[in-house]
Order: structure tokens, then C-alpha cells, then sequence
């Protein structure tokens, strides 16, 4: 499943296959959704992350339950899914108040995201999640409902999870609340596959937790310091040589010459543009840095003093009421 967003290919969810429609009093199968969903891989993290969690904490067949706030936009049929945050469910209800903070703080950063549903775990739609989802309407007229099945034993090809949007149908003069299966497409973006990518081939080393990219790093920084030890050997020996502390060796003398004709790159001009362009960057980069610490620095010494002038102030002028109501 992973492969994909490594290769910056989208997904299409087979929602409408091997997907158990649970109680038909709550699932329509004569309606058809028309939405076009578009999920991230972030909002399937979040709640991988937050199942996981609560089934850890659990006691062993005690039932786990997860639900959450979906965030995103919504362009007349067009849904994109680009974020979610988890809420507490207490006596089969939503923790409003909860939910009513952490949603302040979500708009505080992502000011663009509008409310679009909300998510649950589970192996098939219930009057339990209909309850939950009863409970969203009352701030969001049509909410979608993401179902995640975290116990799911499938392919790593297949992902546990179904769309539902709802639908009011009549039957008997009588007006009923029903899901519909939705399709939708999992879309990623560059960033996004780079912290996939890290989560996802994250391995257990000898001692701590290495992905792909640390690995490669960590095998890129050992293959450099030994190549400054070996160069610090054939520099050391030079100099013993040039010191006379050792005998002169002309058939090695010989091929660390030779090997020093094979780089001819270390006396380019051009090298030597690009490393000293590299090195006025990076004292850019370390000056800025000073800056902006002298700066907060100066900032906070402004606020201070402004503090100081305020309380002075205050102090000054009860001094001067004392004063007149004394001579009073």
C-alpha cells in the first residue's frame, strides 16, 4: 500500500468491494453517492495512530472504539480530506466541549480547513455510529462518515476503510437518516510521501528506530569519515617521510602520486567557485542567525524597559495623590 505514495501514484479505494454493509435499516442500497473524495495520507496516520494507541492501553477483548473530526475543503461535490484531530467518546456521545477546543486551536493554524465529518473505527456501519453521526449533524448539515476497521486481516494492497455520506429517504411517510458508500481517491503530496516513506519503512535497528533515510545517511557519514581516516594515514606517512622519522618507500611514493593524478577535480576552478559560494552561504545563514536571536534579544529588553517606565509611572502618580491628600 505504501509502494504507491513512495512513487507518487494515486490510489483508488475499492469501497465498494468486500466491505461488510452492516444494518441495512442504516445503510441505503437504492441511493448512489456523487461525491468526489479526495483523503490524504495523513487523516489514515492519525487514525492508525490514535487505534493503536487505545488498543495498547486496553485490556486484553476489551472493545477499542476511536473517532474523530475530519478537516478539509469542500468545492461543490469535490471533497479533499487534508486533515484530522481525535475527540474523546464518552457514554456512546461525542465530547462537545472537547471537540469545541480542539477545533479553535485547528483553526488557528489551518484557517483555510472547513469541518467536513468526522471518522470511527470499526468493522461495519452500527446504530452506534449512526448515533455518533446524528450527534455531528446537529453542527454540520451533511458530515461524512470515514469508517477505518482496525482489525481488518488483509493484503498490505487493500486498506480498511470505507466512506459514508448520509441521505434522508422516505419510507411510510416517515422521513430516516441512512449511509451511503462513497468511493474516493488517495491523494499525496511530495511532503507528504517523504514522511509516509519514513514512517512506513521504519525498522527496528539494534538499538533504536531507523527508516530508509536515516539508514542511508548513517551508511553515507561512515563511508566519509573513513575515507578522511584513510587520507589522514597516507598525509601522516607523508609526513614522517618528508620528516625523515621512516624510510623512503619510492614504489608507494610512486602510487600516492598516481592516486592524487586521478582528482583532478580537487584543483578546479570551478570547485573551488562552488565551495566558496557554499561557505558565504552558510555564514549567511550562521549572521541571520545572530540577527534573529539579537533581534528577540533587543525585543525583549524593549518590553521590559516599556514595563518599568509603566510601573514607574503608576508608582510616580500615587505618590503625588498621597501628597495632595495629605496637604488636603
Amino acid at each position: 500500500f505504501f509502494f504507491f505514495f513512495f512513487c507518487g501514484i494515486d490510489v483508488r479505494l475499492c469501497l465498494t468491494m468486500d466491505v461488510d454493509m452492516g444494518d441495512m435499516a442504516i445503510v441505503s442500497e437504492s441511493a448512489t453517492s456523487s461525491l468526489d473524495i479526495l483523503l490524504h495520507p495523513v487523516v489514515i496516520m492519525n487514525i492508525s495512530d490514535q487505534y493503536i494507541r487505545a488498543k495498547v492501553q486496553s485490556s486484553p477483548g476489551e472493545p477499542v472504539f476511536s473517532g474523530g473530526a475530519l478537516y478539509g475543503v469542500q468545492d461543490g461535490r469535490r471533497v479533499e480530506v487534508f486533515n484530522s484531530f481525535e475527540v474523546v467518546v464518552k457514554d456512546g456521545h461525542f465530547d462537545m466541549q472537547m471537540f469545541q477546543q480542539h477545533e479553535k486551536l485547528f483553526k488557528r493554524n489551518f484557517e483555510e480547513y472547513e469541518l467536513l465529518g468526522w471518522y470511527g473505527t470499526g468493522n461495519k456501519p452500527s446504530q452506534f455510529h449512526m448515533d455518533l453521526h446524528q450527534q455531528i449533524c446537529e453542527v454540520h448539515d451533511s458530515p461524512l462518515f470515514l469508517l477505518m476497521d482496525g482489525d481488518a486481516k488483509r493484503s498490505v494492497n487493500d486498506v480498511p476503510i470505507s466512506l459514508f455520506e448520509n441521505v434522508v429517504e422516505m419510507h411510510a411517510n416517515e422521513q430516516s437518516v441512512k449511509f451511503v458508500l462513497s468511493s474516493a481517491t488517495i491523494v499525496s503530496e511530495p511532503s507528504e510521501r517523504i514522511g509516509v516513506e519514513h514512517i512506513g519503512r521504519t525498522h527496528i535497528s539494534e538499538a533504536s528506530l531507523m527508516s530508509e533515510v536515516e539508514a542511508q545517511m548513517s551508511s553515507n557519514r561512515n563511508s566519509v569519515k573513513m575515507l578522511c581516516d584513510r587520507i589522514s594515514i597516507v598525509k601522516n606517512y607523508i609526513q614522517a617521510v618528508k620528516n625523515g622519522d621512516v624510510p623512503v618507500d619510492r614504489q608507494l611514493l610512486r602510487e600516492i602520486s598516481s592516486l592524487c593524478s586521478r582528482l583532478p577535480i580537487t584543483t578546479s576552478d570551478d570547485l573551488h567557485s562552488q565551495l566558496l559560494t557554499a561557505e558565504i552561504d552558510a555564514a549567511l545563514v550562521a549572521t541571520l542567525t545572530h540577527l534573529t536571536k539579537a533581534i528577540h534579544i533587543v525585543n525583549q529588553f524593549k518590553s521590559k524597559t516599556t514595563v518599568m517606565k509603566q510601573s514607574r509611572g503608576v508608582g510616580h502618580h500615587h505618590t503625588a495623590h498621597l501628597a495632595r491628600r495629605m496637604r488636603g
